[in-house]
């Protein structure tokens, strides 16, 4: 399997403290959609609307369809299929000090991707369409971006299927890796499919052994092996 073609959905349950290095630069889940503070929406016909949200229909994390009024006035009603990307206002304090935090210091993990790191910095929450593998039904889904790293290649996404999404240590994550659909990976199967997450990188396998093979480690292994591709 050509892994720099691959995207994963890795379901995993996070001991508190298990952040490394580039996992210090990853957002919180918030899940809140301001009906006072401007957003900015991007359609997938090209439309950019700048406005505010009415009414978010979503459960657990899983956003359905919303009403959004711009500011010309005008209420439009949108499904989830029709959103490409959005910068979502919010007025969560955690989030925007985290936000302001990745803005100031890790700008090296997120500066290549073709993000609005000015909006992000300012507390706005990103979500953008993602095609995920789940159970062998591909979809496509709104979802919140925590973190990037090659370049924007990988990116790391809140999982909407976890039990508690908003989480500041979150339950899971959906990363996607280059190109191809998600697929589903957990932490009791990390040691066992590890050569079929990382097997593009000959130097990553070689350098954990099976027994070295930790889940606690997942993010430092993921930044090895996008340096690996360097």
């Amino acid at each position: 399997m050509d892994m720099k073609k691959l995207q994963i959905l890795v379901t995993l349950i996070l001991m508190t403290g298990s952040f490394y290095g580039f996992a210090q630069a990853y957002l919180p889940a918030v899940y809140e959609f301001s009906s006072e503070k401007s957003s900015v929406l991007t359609l997938k016909n090209g439309t950019v609307l700048e406005g505010t949200f009415n009414q978010v229909d979503q459960a657990n994390g899983i956003i359905k369809s919303f009403s959004f009024k711009t500011v010309a006035g005008e209420t439009v009603q949108l499904k989830e299929e029709d959103v490409l990307n959005m910068y979502v206002a919010n007025s969560n304090t955690n989030y925007a000090e985290k936000a302001r935090t990745i803005g100031k210091d890790n700008m090296k993990a997120w500066d290549k991707s073709k993000l609005d790191m000015k909006k992000i910095s300012n507390g706005n929450t990103y979500f953008e369409q993602v095609e995920v593998d789940f159970r062998g039904k591909k979809r496509n889904m709104l979802l919140q971006l925590q973190a990037s790293l090659d370049q924007g290649q990988i990116k790391i996404f809140a999982d909407p299927w976890a039990n508690t999404p908003e989480r500041v240590n979150p339950a899971s994550y959906i990363v996607k890796a280059y190109n191809n659909p998600a697929y589903q990976i957990n932490r009791w199967r990390y040691a066992e499919d590890f050569n079929m997450i990382f097997g593009d990188c000959i130097a990553l396998i070689g350098k954990y052994k099976e027994d070295q093979r930790n889940w606690a480690d997942f993010h430092q292994h993921l930044q090895e092996f996008a340096d690996c591709q360097k």
